[in-house]
């Protein structure tokens, strides 16, 4: 107790509280010293958990760390709600996913490379650029744009030095970008 007072603090205010963390403080610094000397004694160690106990009982000032929680909880899920529910849902951007684009013929072991042959599951009259290419070499055999069919014949191709080759077909959107494509490769059979 401070020496000047009349009464002795509240217990649970703040001066009760300071003050009993001046006690412990006081006490700890005299251990400390003590420690140095020889070990604790029982009585010294239940005074100073005794200390520790009444100020950890006591009641911070301000807002109760679960009322803050809460608060923020309440925020998160408010921004949730109108992120994805009230505004609903958003259409992403149309991205190439390959495979969409189903090529017929020629696939596999063929005796003659006579027409190509693909199909898509869109509707209308989607445009598509067509391209054989070597599949030793990589080089561009035949190239297409802009076509509006589902077929492309070769009778005006000479198609005799194809041995081995990748059909690629790309569906053109309303830019000159791909929206799906699909390749496949064919080869001509051995006689």
């Amino acid at each position: 107790m401070n020496p000047g007072r009349e009464h002795p603090p509240a217990p649970g205010s703040d001066d009760a509280l300071i003050e009993t963390l001046d006690r412990a403080a006081t006490l700890e610094r005299r251990l400390v010293a003590e420690s140095r000397q020889a070990a604790p004694t029982a009585e010294e160690l239940r005074a100073v958990e005794a200390a520790l106990e009444r100020a950890s009982g006591a009641r911070p000032r301000g807002l109760p760390v679960r009322a803050v929680l809460a608060a923020a909880a309440v925020i998160v899920a408010s921004f949730l709600v109108w992120r994805f529910v009230l505004q609903g849902p958003r259409e992403l951007p149309s991205v190439p996913l390959g495979n969409n684009v189903e090529i017929l013929e020629p696939t596999g072991a063929v005796d003659a490379f006579t027409r190509l042959r693909w199909r898509t599951t869109s509707q209308g009259s989607p445009r598509f650029a067509v391209r054989v290419v070597d599949a030793a070499t990589h080089t561009i055999l035949l190239e297409v744009r802009d076509l509006q069919a589902l077929e492309l014949p070769l009778d005006n191709h000479d198609t005799s030095t194809w041995q081995r080759i990748r059909v690629e077909v790309d569906e053109l959107g309303s830019s000159p970008d791909p929206v799906k494509a699909g390749s496949a490769e064919a080869w001509r059979r051995s006689p």
